[in-house]
């Protein structure tokens, strides 16, 4: 018997018919004929990929483009489109893929490694505060944080700063106390050099409470009374930083807010008013007060009683006044006198002081 081997890739796919022809040494033939096998070519080609490539190597980071080529093999299928197949990858990734392809339309994947990194990192400048009026930060100081992240080669340096100078000292947190204005920059690289930066915005912050005190405006008298007219109550409120937002003045120890600082304060025997603040990031002050004080404003009430006593000439009349305050009460009162002889007309003058040092005089003449 012969035997013989057909190589029939460059035949496939397709119908393949088998002839053979035998003769022998006089020239007499005989053949035979195979059926029809119709070959198809399904196995997908096999990746060639150098080891320094090899998906389970790692390379370098690099931010430049990275080429790479690999072989096909068909083995005894339909044959590669092409030997080799080469890919420059020009994006950000870590594990590429280069596809191969035979001549019957069957393909493979060649994950090859590549660590290529031309994504800038992430950063975000985080504030952490209690947010009161007007865009102010109020009651605390501001947290700040940097927020890093790179998916690729990862972060090399980083820094937050209040100024547009890039740096990379490694500060990823910071406080801020009381400021009118002012915005924090994180800076952020990575290890092959990619850069990037981010910020705050603008921002401003007012933690410290806005202050009061109240002032009384009136005419001072005796036994610590002011006298002769109401007095006047000023609320006098102050804010270094955002400024006064709303005041509130009152005789409630708990003043409502508004815009009140003015206030009256007629006769009393002792009363206390109070002033709160609020400033415009909404920090209230505590409580100021104006201290327990009294008003007698009023003149006490001074009248002629009847006169008293025989009415002849040899003993005269006695004259009198009545004299009454209502508030700080009587400190001093002319009284009674005797008149001994008013037949040509005498002019008396009588006078009544209160505790607060309000004076009223009378006059009358008497015959």
């Amino acid at each position: 018997s012969v035997e013989k081997e057909i190589n029939i890739s460059k035949y496939t796919p397709g119908k393949i018919k088998v002839v053979v022809t035998v003769t022998n040494i006089y020239g007499l033939t005989t053949k035979k004929t195979s059926e029809v096998v119709e070959y198809k070519d399904t196995k997908p080609p096999v990746c060639i990929i150098k080891e320094v490539d090899k998906e389970e190597n790692p390379k370098e980071w690099t931010k430049e483009n990275r080429t790479i080529t690999v072989g096909c093999n068909d083995g005894e299928g339909s044959g590669c489109t092409r030997e080799e197949y080469t890919v420059t990858f020009k994006r950000s990734t870590k594990i590429g893929e280069i596809e191969i392809e035979d001549e019957s339309g069957n393909t493979s994947i060649c994950r090859v490694s590549t660590y290529v990194d031309k994504d800038p990192p992430i950063c975000t400048v985080k504030l952490t505060g209690t947010k009161g009026n007007n865009d102010w930060y109020k009651n605390r100081n501001v947290e700040i944080e940097l927020t890093r992240r790179d998916d690729h080669s990862g972060v090399a340096g980083y820094d937050l700063k209040t100024t547009a100078q890039p740096s990379y000292n490694g500060i990823s947190t910071a406080t801020q106390t009381d400021v009118e204005k002012i915005t924090w920059y994180g800076y952020i690289m990575d290890n092959v050099g990619n850069v990037n930066e981010c910020t705050s915005g603008s921002f401003k912050v007012d933690t410290t409470p806005p202050q009061c005190t109240i002032s009384l405006s009136g005419t001072t008298g005796n036994n610590g009374w002011y006298k002769e007219k109401k007095v006047s109550i000023t609320l006098n409120p102050s804010d270094a930083l955002s400024g006064v937002g709303q005041t509130g003045l009152s005789t409630n120890a708990t003043p409502t807010l508004g815009n009140v600082k003015t206030g009256t304060q007629g006769d009393t025997a002792g009363v206390t008013w109070y002033g709160r603040v609020q400033d415009k990031a909404g920090n209230i002050s505590s409580v100021c007060t104006s201290g327990s004080f009294k008003v007698d404003a009023t003149k006490p009430s001074i009248s002629w009683n009847k006169s008293a006593g025989p009415h002849d000439s040899n003993t005269g009349i006695t004259v009198s006044t009545k004299c009454t305050d209502a508030m700080s009460g009587v400190s001093s009162h002319s009284g009674s006198e005797h008149i001994a002889s008013p037949t040509s007309g005498t002019k008396k003058t009588h006078s009544c002081t209160d505790k607060a040092g309000n004076t009223v005089s009378i006059s009358r003449t008497f015959k």
